[in-house]
């Protein structure tokens, strides 16, 4: 199963689903010529509100600014039926900037019972994204409250990072565009990250749900 990302900046992104390492099961394909809001929730981070005129597409780059602290959007997608697949593997191009000395970007990847588009409330009033498979950040983040590891770099967390203290610290590349592709094993829970042409391998939690969610901010 594979999804495809075109281009992406502050984040920018594009978003396609192309042929993965075992199949050739095209499954979505977005090059952001407008807004696919029956694949997308756009919502507000923090108040979780939907917003969708908050991000740009100009040219199939899909543009995520924040121009508020703690008020950027951010892009879930409906749940995606795994149906039988043992690898799930996204692809994207990605352009990172950072305004200041307090940036963290996200991708990752969840698991979910979910079968709606926008994901069920909790009790806190947030939303349930489901169980995360893996988290990569993009960090320039010099604050006392990023006690994550790394200040200023690219770093990928399993679903036990905590616990291990197994995760990996690339690197970053901003403020030029990039390649990531992610190649997830359903069985093995094995991570195998790639930007530009290096790869890395990560094993994370195996997936037991049905579905998953692509997630960027």
């Amino acid at each position: 199963m594979v999804l495809l990302f075109g281009a992406a900046v502050w984040a920018l992104y594009s978003f396609n689903i192309i042929k993965s390492p075992e199949s050739v099961d095209i499954i979505y394909h977005d090059n952001f010529s407008k807004l696919d809001t029956t694949l997308w929730y756009v919502g507000e981070w923090k108040t979780h509100f939907k917003v969708p005129h908050k991000v740009i597409i100009e040219e199939g780059v899909l543009k995520l600014p924040v121009n508020e602290t703690d008020r950027g959007p951010y892009m879930i997608s409906k749940p995606i039926p795994l149906e039988g697949k043992k690898i799930i593997y996204i692809k994207r191009k990605v352009f990172q900037h950072y305004g200041n000395d307090f940036y963290t970007g996200g991708f990752a990847v969840f698991e979910t019972d979910d079968t709606k588009l926008i994901p069920s409330p909790k009790d806190d009033a947030s939303l349930n994204f489901g169980n995360a498979l893996f988290l990569v950040e993009y960090v320039h983040d010099f604050s006392e409250n990023n006690v994550r590891p790394g200040k200023d770099t690219f770093r990928v967390l399993p679903t036990n990072w905590k616990d291990t203290g197994n995760y990996l610290l690339i690197n970053p590349i901003f403020d030029e565009w990039f390649i990531e592709e992610f190649e997830y094993h359903i069985d093995t829970g094995e991570l195998i990250y790639t930007l530009n042409d290096r790869s890395y391998s990560i094993f994370t939690a195996k997936m037991k749900g049905p579905n998953f969610r692509v997630f960027m901010h």
